[in-house]
């Protein structure tokens, strides 16, 4: 940014970045559950040992941001966005 500027990178960098980004995140889930499948097939109660406490971080960490937001006294439209 610092050569080119902002504009640059947000119309051009990013413009080209995104879909490879996307695109890596697509492989690295295809290969993980390609190499990995049977063991998760083979052991389900471990996936949901797993989830479980991911989705409970998930909700707290949105839960704390959002109402720290709030208390700071953003409105709902920028609170939310803020949150996640």
């Amino acid at each position: 940014m610092a050569a080119r500027g902002r504009d640059w990178f947000e119309r051009r960098f990013l413009h080209v970045l995104t879909p490879i980004t996307i695109v890596a995140l697509l492989a690295t889930l295809v290969l993980l559950f390609s190499f990995k499948g049977a063991t998760i097939l083979a052991n389900p109660l471990t996936i949901l040992w797993i989830a479980i406490p991911l989705f409970v971080q998930t909700v707290t960490i949105f839960a704390l941001g959002y109402f720290l937001a709030r208390r700071l006294g953003l409105s709902y439209r920028d609170a939310a966005p803020a949150a996640r």
